[in-house]
């Protein structure tokens, strides 16, 4: 008896390995996806904050210029 219990305790524990490790396929999967996003996104961040710290400058020039240029009267 004591061997039956143990050999169908092994099978348990069998299906719950397997079940965790199809799991962790898709885990890894889903890491994979991610990071393939934040990497090709990482350049366009970069893109956006040069454009927002140019458009802040121009901003900054007219605000200092316009109302030495004698605008708005």
């Amino acid at each position: 008896m004591a061997a039956t219990s143990i050999e169908r305790e092994l099978g348990e524990l069998n299906t719950k390995v397997e079940r965790l490790e199809r799991e962790v396929g898709g885990i890894q999967h889903d890491l994979r996806t991610i990071r393939d996003a934040v990497v090709s996104t990482r350049s366009g961040w970069k893109v956006l904050v040069a454009l927002v710290s140019a458009a802040g400058a121009m901003g900054a020039l007219a605000a200092k210029v316009l109302p030495v240029a004698g605008w708005p009267h």
